[in-house]
């Protein structure tokens, strides 16, 4: 869980619960693969989400069927992607897609 930074230059806070110091090796992201809808994000999904289909509205700008499978409930653990044979980086989506679709009592977009 969290965000990765570039630099050590930040804060420490009383939230902050953790660091993890990675080689650039170690940090950099695999290339993703094309999904091969195993399901195993959707069995590791603490919230009982459907990661493959929301991640696949998210790529189409298909905001309004995200928003109705839930994508406002993801937690942004990050097990959907660890688990994932194709290296797909869930939780980015899940950020882009929570930020396409309207909040509660904002007014839609256009």
């Amino acid at each position: 869980m969290g965000m990765a930074l570039a630099t050590s230059d930040v804060p420490i806070v009383k939230a902050t619960t953790g660091i993890i110091l990675m080689s650039t090796k170690a940090a950099k992201s695999p290339q993703p693969g094309p999904c091969i809808r195993c399901s195993r994000c959707v069995d590791q999904c603490p919230m009982g989400l459907m990661p493959n289909d929301l991640v696949r509205f998210v790529e189409r700008g298909r905001e309004a069927d995200a928003l109705a499978y839930g994508i406002r409930d993801c937690i942004e653990c990050g097990v959907c992607a660890y688990v994932c044979p194709a290296k797909i980086d869930h939780v980015r989506w899940m950020r882009q897609g929570k930020n396409a679709v309207p909040g509660p009592g904002s007014a839609p977009r256009d």
